[in-house]
């Protein structure tokens, strides 16, 4: 069984905590950074959407207050950008 994680906002930083000691603390101050390096990095292909395609279509499942129509090409979509293509159809049946 995995150990839950603790995410703590701390004033300047947030930290991601498990029982047994681990730790990971973030700066905000970094984030913005580190957005831009994942950015750099994580590139659309013919199969995929981009970062921000994808976040679009988030706020787009918002808007419509989850409905199917819109939430079942975003969790696609997501899947696809995430590597992890042929699990859409587990993600989609389990709802």
């Amino acid at each position: 069984m995995s150990e839950k994680m603790q995410l703590v906002i701390d004033g300047d930083s947030v930290a991601f905590k498990q029982s047994a000691g681990f730790e990971f603390r973030l700066n905000l101050s970094e984030f913005p950074d580190l957005v831009k390096a994942h950015l750099a990095k994580v590139k659309p292909t013919a199969n995929t959407k981009s970062t921000q395609a994808c976040e679009s279509l988030g706020a787009e499942v918002l808007e419509k207050d989850f409905e199917w129509e819109f939430l079942k090409p975003f969790i696609r979509d997501v899947c696809r950008w995430g590597g992890f293509a042929l699990i859409y159809a587990k993600v989609l049946n389990e709802k």
